[in-house]
């Protein structure tokens, strides 16, 4: 009875590892969850040993429930991240895009189940609005990842999120009121009676649960209370109400994650900031829940229904379908002049299909009379789905590099030749190298101990978002693979968001050859094209007589010391801030013992 203890507790750790595989080599973590199912299941090679008998029968019995659960977080949290404001700004497209390419995709999928490959039409409409948008876990998951433009960006979460919403609408309608060959006009009653009922118990619950998180200041469990009464409010509107429960969820997402307009709407000021205060309590739970469902599809998965040549034409053409369907959109988008270029390429290949349709495949078993409907026909267009996003964005990225991101090459003082590129995701690991190869050095730089891992990742995640956001510009020095300096220009925030903040690291072997010069240059001038700021600035330490030599002959006036500031060493340094000012008098450098530099 116990040993469903430690599958938990291996499914959870299973998660982590596939996630880390992910983060590091792009391989779809789905393959790898269904690789080990498959192992832990009955024809794995496991199965052979008594200590991993698993009880497929218990299994099946918690999937569906464990389904609801996920369909009402995945709802819930999309309905957090649809901001009111953004969707009417991005009307004009980003909204149209993700309507038209949802309804295509429905349409086709649908005709071509039914028609070509003999399904019911009950079966053809639930699978193909299943499989009718991607999925948001994955798109949420992949695109920190991926250096776009914020435009190209706000397209594809916005896709997801309403994707999570209507698909997860639609499908649960179609389990509730199964299409008959007599119509949708007899149940169409039903359906707006429903629709009407969730409408109206999503505004109201969601008014309450906000009110009762702002007044009674609840913070620390926030999420696990509002997500607990979630769950009961599912069961009362679908169960009691007759309602499509999904709605409900939604609007109650909406209204928490719209609190600053919902607040001024009734005249009170102030905002809950529900969403950020739990990001990683959801991300963790989000991932065991992906976790467990790819693992339990391939332990229940039959490898020969799997492979069968008609489960594999249909997952072809369902693959093919889905891609058609973007690149039609796309090209109508062209024709009328809303091209996004070269990010074209990335808005077609995001076509992740993975947790949203695996959790309501497992919920389709409580809802008998779906003819031709198993496991194994889901399994297949998941893994498709996902490895060609990967693929897809992996090239996209090679072609970014080349064409859309900063790139130049410079040749040295000393004939040595390297590209100054802005950084990509997988250079943090080379970037926490130079780092801390610069503090065993003792270079009077910002940092002071060795960076780990873990900061690494988050510095990583933070330098993404601020570059994606248009705020910052960072750039590495690339030598034969390897990292040897760093740039950064970074827009301030607040009422000094008008001025950019500079920052120079170079290696030790690379210092004396005009590399740093030649950076401040290219940093001031591509700061000036992209930010417009109003002034340029950077700090030093007193005792770096190099690089003030430099900040210096480049037009760099000093404006302020902040006296015995940083602490090198057993000694106390005045911080010294210059302001770019090409036109103004050269400032006096301190006259201290000079000391290592890192710029």
């Amino acid at each position: 009875m116990f040993e469903i203890l430690f599958l938990i507790g291996l499914i959870a750790f299973i998660g982590f590892v596939g996630r880390w595989v992910f983060v590091r080599t792009r391989i779809p973590e789905i393959l790898i969850l269904l690789a080990i199912g498959f192992a832990l299941g009955p024809m794995g090679p496991f199965s052979s040993f008594s200590a991993f008998e698993i009880n497929l029968q218990s299994f099946r019995s918690i999937a569906p429930v464990v389904g609801a659960v996920a369909i009402v977080s995945f709802v819930f949290d999309a309905g957090l991240h649809l901001k009111v404001g953004q969707i009417l700004k991005s009307l004009s497209f980003s909204t149209l895009f993700a309507i038209t390419n949802m309804a295509l995709c429905i349409c086709i999928l649908a005709f071509l189940l039914h028609f070509l490959f003999a399904w019911d039409m009950a079966a053809s409409l639930l699978l193909a609005v299943i499989f009718g948008g991607p999925s948001s876990f994955a798109i949420y998951s992949m695109l920190p990842f991926v250096r776009t433009s914020n435009h190209a960006r706000g397209i594809l979460y916005l896709e997801g999120t309403l994707s999570a919403i209507l698909v997860s609408a639609m499908a649960i309608t179609l389990l509730r009121y199964p299409y008959s060959e007599a119509g949708a006009t007899p149940i169409l009653p039903l359906v707006l009676s429903s629709f009407s009922v969730s409408f109206i118990l999503g505004l109201a619950a969601g008014l309450v649960i906000l009110w009762a998180l702002f007044r009674f200041r609840i913070r620390k469990f926030g999420y696990l209370l509002t997500f607990s009464a979630l769950l009961m409010l599912f069961f009362v509107d679908y169960e009691l109400l007759g309602g499509i429960g999904v709605i409900s969820i939604a609007l109650i997402g909406l209204v928490i994650g719209n609190s600053g307009e919902v607040f001024r709407l009734m005249g009170i000021s102030g905002r809950l900031d529900l969403e950020d205060t739990v990001k990683g309590f959801r991300e963790e739970v989000s991932l065991f829940i992906s976790t467990f469902f790819f693992v339990y599809l391939g332990m229940v998965a039959r490898p020969d229904l799997l492979l069968e040549p008609g489960n594999v034409l249909l997952a072809l053409t369902m693959i093919i379908v889905i891609l058609l369907c973007r690149c039609l959109i796309l090209l109508v988008a062209n024709l009328i002049k809303v091209s996004q270029h070269n990010e074209d390429l990335l808005l077609a290949v995001m076509i992740p299909r993975d947790l949203l349709s695996a959790t309501l495949a497992t919920f389709v078993v409580l809802y008998p009379g779906f003819a031709g409907f198993s496991i194994e026909v889901v399994i297949l267009p998941i893994a498709l789905s996902s490895i060609i996003s990967v693929l897809g964005t992996g090239y996209y990225e090679r072609i970014f590099l080349q064409s859309f991101l900063f790139k130049r090459e410079l040749t040295l003082g000393d004939g040595r030749k390297i590209a100054i590129r802005t950084i990509m995701r997988d250079d943090f690991p080379k970037l926490r190298k130079f780092l801390n190869e610069l503090v065993k050095e003792s270079a009077l730089i910002a940092f002071d101990r060795y960076v780990n891992p873990i900061e690494e990742s988050e510095m990583g995640r933070a330098s993404l978002d601020k570059i994606n956001r248009g705020d910052m510009l960072m750039w590495v020095g690339d030598y034969n693979g390897q990292i040897i300096a760093r740039a950064v220009a970074q827009r301030m925030e607040m009422r000094e968001r008008d001025n950019v903040c500079l920052s120079l690291y170079v290696a030790r072997e690379f210092r004396g050859v005009h590399l740093g010069t030649t950076l401040l240059r290219m940093l001031i001038e591509e700061s000036q094209k992209t930010f417009k700021p109003h002034r340029i600035y950077l700090s030093v330490y007193s005792n770096n007589e190099a690089a003030i030599h430099v900040y210096e002959k480049e037009h760099f006036r000093k404006v302020g010391v902040l006296p015995e500031w940083g602490k090198y060493e057993d000694t106390y340094l005045d911080e010294i801030y210059m302001v770019y000012d090409p036109k103004g008098a050269k400032g006096e450098a301190p006259k201290k013992k000079g000391r290592k530099s890192g710029s």
